[in-house]
């Protein structure tokens, strides 16, 4: 074949249809109509290969919380609705008419046991699995009595508003379910490689999808790590809750601000204008009672973010007229607001709206009447508000490449996050990617374990420091990149007054005591050294218990047509190998490289899937995959014969409803998928 017959991606836009009129209707739409004119032409190249404009009917689902998804979503004309958490596993499959991808029965797998050709023929597949190609698009449309979801997890988006870029740059489930509010409501849909060459070209983008990332996704980050579950929950906070002291809550408490003159002055003015406040659904203004602003929190640039109000008359009884009081505060001080009701001689009420993640502004209200229990106001508002406080302080920074694949194993080459021996920053959190743990060992580091989402690095030396402060503590460990990551940082400051004391002692390790990995060095430097530690679904092999007759191999050939989707060769350790096969790794580096999104996460299971008609062949998967577990097969693409290079990997079977063909062609047990991710459940393998 000559380098003129291979595809290349421009012969794969998103949707060859993108034409002139529809980057006019891009640009008539903030943000793209502040696009400098110098650099239109860019952005022109860029939507016409990675973008498409797709018309929804009313009620038409638009993504669904839970599903991978490799796309962002501009409104450009029309409305949707975000809806975040309808129920645990998002909305219940009745609440839909979805056809459903569907496994091949007995008498399919049988089938394909029995076919074995070297060459798979042209074939057309229906499904509605792949998260890219409009070509097996099935619309997904909720019943019409099924939408009344409730204002308090609900956002109305309209023209000029994101969404959908989190998780598709994260490479993550959804965290909302979206669906078309207006009659012929038109998307911008771009693919995440374009959000990745316009974070390029234009880091204005990059800067915005940071500060969403804040505002909308980092406390539910937050939550999710164990030494930030308790912030707020303090003895200083239940002190001031039980001595009723508001401004000691607040200012004390939560480390906010004491209102400025400005702010006073404003409450006092909008006390005595009749109806002042904002326009209610009836369009009458909403009257806000006498009130006094108690505490205020402020952003980098100065200007408020959240401002705690004061009033002696009682709150609505209605939730429309509480959500109304609420949005007339918010829109006089121009942000979020708490307001406090303190009646005489009643308990407290409060209300308070919080904005849940990737979702667009959608407010989750909470109202707590005549409430001065602890164990109620800390869970419900209390640790919200500590939260996103330490939010509003954290500090985002990127080390490392995309481009890991071509990274070598030796720690020195691997960008350094933090240091052994230097004083702690702050407290680190991985925002995605994985990193290194080492100490020095002599001349030499020895890796100690690895670190991903989910873990904090550094609290126990800024523990030790705060209870002895004579004898500052220095990190014991060295971070290093592996591959490319996103830390969140939150500066010392800022764990000592919210995190800190929401601690127990025995919570924090004393810094003296460095743990001896439970998985030992060999195991994690054998598992960190070749970037296993990314698998969730690696194929390990117990070379004690394997006869090498086979079976496994051609059990993977007669599922697929032939075409055998691993090698049985790898790195062994201890008598086990990890075999040359797609491990569906947490972080898929393969999908970075891809140009026309033809690899991807199912949406349902979360593998990771080709589709051989949108792969052109250009290897860049197979190129960036770090451990060369996809490889190039020449098929047949058309009638005519022609062949082309496709990428093929394993599949985990996805089709089979017994699962993984491999696992259960081995009759000596020496064969399974395990998920490296968690080292120190691996010794039960390995030491069998």
């Amino acid at each position: 074949m000559t380098p003129g017959d291979r595809p290349t991606r421009e012969d794969h836009p998103f949707d060859t249809a993108f034409a002139a009129h529809d980057f006019a209707e891009v640009l008539a739409v903030d943000p793209w109509s502040h696009v400098a004119e110098d650099k239109r032409d860019r952005l022109l190249a860029c939507l016409r290969l990675h973008s498409r404009i797709r018309r929804f009917e009313r009620l038409e689902v638009v993504v669904r919380e839970g599903d991978y998804g490799g796309s962002a979503f501009f409104v450009l004309d029309g409305a949707v609705r975000v809806v975040v958490e309808r129920q645990p596993g998002g909305l219940a499959p009745e609440q839909e008419r979805r056809p459903r991808g569907e496994r091949k029965g007995v008498l399919a797998s049988l089938k394909g046991l029995l076919r074995r050709r070297p060459v798979r023929p042209v074939e057309s597949r229906a499904s509605t699995q792949w998260t890219t190609g409009h070509e097996r698009y099935v619309p997904i449309v909720l019943n019409e009595l099924e939408v009344d979801l409730g204002a308090d997890r609900t956002a109305r988006l309209e023209a000029g508003e994101l969404f959908g870029e989190i998780a598709a740059l994260g490479r993550t489930p959804r965290t909302a379910t979206v669906y078309a509010e207006d009659e012929g409501t038109r998307l911008l849909e771009i693919r995440w490689q374009g959000l990745r060459d316009l974070r390029r070209v234009f880091p204005e983008l990059g800067e915005h999808v940071d500060e969403r990332f804040r505002a909308r996704a980092l406390r539910q980050h937050l939550r999710a790590t164990p030494e930030f579950r308790r912030v707020g929950d303090t003895p200083g906070v239940r002190r001031a809750l039980a001595d009723g002291d508001l401004v000691r809550l607040f200012r004390d408490g939560l480390a906010m601000e004491p209102p400025d003159e400005r702010l006073r002055r404003a409450a006092t003015e909008a006390a005595g204008e009749d109806g002042a406040g904002a326009d209610s659904d009836d369009g009458h203004a909403t009257a806000l009672p006498p009130h006094e602003p108690l505490a205020v929190s402020r952003g980098a640039g100065g200007a408020a973010e959240l401002v705690v109000h004061r009033t002696r008359a009682p709150l609505p009884d209605d939730e429309p007229g509480r959500l109304a009081l609420l949005d007339a505060f918010e829109a006089r001080a121009g942000c979020p607001a708490v307001l406090v009701s303190t009646p005489p001689g009643e308990p407290p009420s409060w209300l308070a709206r919080f904005v849940e993640p990737d979702t667009d502004g959608a407010g989750r209200p909470v109202w707590l009447h005549a409430a001065d229990d602890p164990d109620v106001l800390l869970p419900e508002l209390l640790h919200p508000l500590a939260l996103d406080e330490v939010a509003r302080r954290a500090v985002f920074r990127s080390y490392g490449r995309f481009e890991w694949a071509r990274m070598k194993t030796n720690p020195e080459e691997e960008p350094v996050v933090a240091a052994e021996g230097d004083a702690p920053e702050g407290v680190l959190l991985l925002r995605c990617g994985f990193a290194r743990l080492s100490q020095r060992a002599g001349a030499q580091e020895r890796t100690v374990g690895y670190f991903g989402p989910g873990q904090a690095f550094g609290i126990e030396e800024i523990a030790h420091t705060a209870r002895d402060p004579g004898r500052p503590a220095t990190l014991r460990r060295t971070l290093r990149a592996l591959g490319y990551v996103d830390v969140v940082l939150i500066p010392t400051e800022v764990v000592e007054t919210f995190v800190l004391p929401s601690l127990a002692g025995p919570e924090i390790a004393p810094v003296q005591a460095v743990e001896e990995p439970a998985a030992g060095h060999g195991l994690l430097d054998f598992i960190v050294d070749h970037r296993l530690n990314n698998g969730t679904q690696a194929m390990l092999i117990d070379m004690e218990r394997c006869t090498r007759c086979d079976d496994c191999v051609r059990a993977c050939a007669a599922t697929h047509e032939g075409n055998p989707r691993f090698v049985r060769h790898g790195p062994i350790h201890d008598g086990v190998m990890v075999a040359s096969a797609c491990m569906h790794c947490a972080d898929p580096t393969c999908m970075i490289a891809c140009p026309t999104g033809a690899i991807a996460r199912q949406l349902v299971g979360g593998e990771v899937v080709i589709d051989e008609d949108t792969c052109i062949g250009c290897s860049a998967c197979a190129v960036n995959c770090p451990y060369d577990d996809i490889r190039m097969v020449e098929m047949v693409v058309d009638e005519g014969g022609r062949a082309l290079p496709k990428a093929t990997k394993c599949d985990l079977c996805v089709e089979e409803s017994a699962g993984p063909a491999c696992v259960r062609a081995c009759a000596h047990e020496a064969l399974a998928r395990v998920d490296l991710n968690l080292a120190d459940r691996l010794d039960g393998f390995f030491g069998r």
